[in-house]
C-alpha cells in the first residue's frame, strides 16, 4: 500500500546548497582567512583603517609593503552580513569579522626589532601561514592613503552574467546562477574548459514513488552581492518549481570568487534518517560538458570511479582510501600549462557513512544503471560528473567544502 506524505517532505534533500564561508583549510592558490578574534589588536578599530603589511625583502633586511585586506562581516550563524550602503566600512572591526588576504600579500618573517609608524599596534598583529607571514594593523589615514586599492582583481559583469579575473571567466546560467554556462581560462589564447553544468537529484523513497529533480526544477537567483577589490561575494537563494507552482525554499548560500579561485560551501540537510527512508541509488549528480579541446584521458582524478555495481553493501572503503584526518578529493581539467581544479574536503565521519564524491567518467553510459532521468536535451558525449550517494546518511546537517581553483 502506498502511503501518502505531506508536500513539505517531498523535496527530501533539496536542502543541499546552503553553507557558510571561511571554515575551509587553505589550499594552493586560495586566499587565507583570518578571524578578527585572532588579531585582537584590530578589534574595535575602524574597518577602513585595516592594513596588511608584508616583507618582500630578507629577514635581516626587510622591505615592507602594504595592501588593504578584504573584510567580511559575518553574522552569528556564520553567514555573510549584507548592507544597503557602504557605512559598514566605517564601523569598528568586531570579533566575527573575517579578513581575506591573497597569497601575494604574504612574505618572509623578520629578524630583530621593527615598527610600523602611524599604525596600531606599532609592530602589528603577526599572522603566519605555510605560504608566508604578514602583519595586520590599524593605520592612520596618512598611511592608508598611500595604498593603491582601486584595482579590482575580480570583476562582475551583470549584463554578461559573468565573473572574471585575469585568470578566468565564469559565465552563469541566467535561470540558475549556481550553475555555469561556460568556464574559460584566460591567457594568450582563451580556452573553454567546461560548459553547461547541471544538477540532478534522485530520491528513491521506500514504499513511495521515486522523486526526480533536475536543474529545470531548481531555480537559483542572486539575492545580494558585494564586489570588493579582492573578492566578489554573493548570496544565492533557491526555488523549487513543482507543476504550476514556484515554492520559495528557505535556503541561501554564500559564495565567494577570488582572483584565482572560488568557494562554494555546502551542507546536505536531511529532515529524516535517509537509511530508513531511501533505497540505494538515491543521490545528487553534478555534471558538466568538457570543452571541445579537452579529452577525458587528460583528466586527473583523485576520487573513486563510479561503476554500475559501486552502490551496493558497505562501499565506504572506496572513499576512505582518500582520507587522513580529513578526506580530500579533487578533479583536474588541464589545458596546456593551465588547469581547472575542483577540490572537495569533508570530515572522515561522513565518508564512513558512505557520503563522498564519486567521479562519473561517462554520464551517458551510467544513466540506465543508476536510473537517472536526465534532461532530454542534455549532450552526453563529453559529459562527466561528480555523484554523491545519500541513502546511508542520518538525519541532520552534513557540511563539506567545495573549491574551484583556476
Amino acid at each position: 500500500m502506498i502511503q501518502r506524505r505531506p508536500l513539505w517532505w517531498t523535496p527530501l534533500f533539496i536542502q543541499i546548497l546552503t553553507g557558510s564561508l571561511f571554515y575551509s583549510q587553505a589550499l594552493r592558490g586560495n586566499p587565507e582567512f583570518i578571524l578578527a578574534k585572532d588579531v585582537p589588536g584590530l578589534v574595535g578599530k575602524s574597518r577602513k583603517s585595516a592594513v596588511v603589511i608584508f616583507n618582500v625583502g630578507t629577514p635581516e633586511k626587510p622591505d615592507f609593503r602594504m595592501q588593504s585586506p578584504s573584510i567580511v562581516p559575518v553574522s552569528s550563524d556564520g553567514k555573510i552580513s549584507w548592507f544597503k550602503d557602504l557605512a559598514w566600512k566605517l564601523e569598528s572591526v568586531n570579533i566575527r569579522d573575517r579578513f581575506v588576504i591573497e597569497e601575494d600579500m604574504l612574505g618572509r618573517a623578520v629578524q630583530g626589532r621593527f615598527a610600523f609608524e602611524g599604525c596600531t599596534p606599532r609592530n602589528g598583529e603577526i599572522v603566519k601561514f605555510r605560504r608566508g607571514t604578514a602583519w595586520l594593523a590599524s593605520c592612520e589615514n596618512s598611511v592608508v592613503g598611500k595604498i593603491n586599492d582601486k584595482t579590482m582583481r575580480v570583476v562582475y559583469d551583470e549584463n554578461a552574467g559573468s565573473i572574471a579575473s585575469r585568470f578566468y571567466k565564469y559565465k552563469f546560467k541566467p535561470e540558475n546562477q549556481m550553475l555555469f554556462d561556460e568556464v574559460t581560462l584566460k591567457g594568450t589564447s582563451n580556452v573553454v574548459l567546461a560548459k553547461d553544468s547541471d544538477l540532478y537529484i534522485r530520491s528513491d523513497v521506500k514504499n513511495f514513488f521515486t522523486l526526480n529533480f533536475s536543474s529545470s526544477d531548481i531555480e537559483s537567483k542572486m539575492m545580494d552581492r558585494r564586489i570588493e577589490p579582492l573578492t566578489a561575494l554573493a548570496s544565492i537563494g533557491f526555488y523549487l518549481k513543482v507543476l504550476f507552482f514556484k515554492l520559495t525554499l528557505d535556503l541561501r548560500t554564500d559564495v565567494a570568487f577570488f582572483e584565482s579561485s572560488a568557494n562554494i560551501p555546502m551542507v546536505m540537510t536531511l529532515p529524516v534518517n535517509a537509511s530508513k527512508r531511501l533505497n540505494s541509488k538515491s543521490g545528487v549528480l553534478y555534471s558538466f560538458q568538457l570543452g571541445d579541446a579537452i579529452t577525458k584521458d587528460s583528466l586527473s582524478v583523485n576520487m573513486p570511479l563510479l561503476k554500475s555495481n559501486s552502490i551496493f553493501g558497505d562501499f565506504s572503503a572506496d572513499g576512505l582510501a582518500y582520507c587522513g584526518e580529513f578526506c580530500r578529493f579533487d578533479l583536474v581539467v588541464p589545458s596546456g600549462g593551465k588547469r581547472l581544479k575542483l577540490q572537495i574536503t569533508m570530515a572522515r565521519h561522513l565518508v564512513e557513512k558512505g557520503f563522498f564524491p564519486w567521479f562519473v567518467g561517462d554520464v551517458g553510459a551510467l544513466q540506465k544503471d543508476m536510473s537517472w532521468s536526465l534532461r532530454s536535451d542534455m549532450a552526453l558525449n563529453q559529459r562527466v560528473g561528480i555523484y554523491f550517494e545519500v541513502s546511508k546518511l542520518p538525519k541532520g546537517s552534513h557540511p563539506w567544502d567545495f573549491w574551484i581553483s583556476f
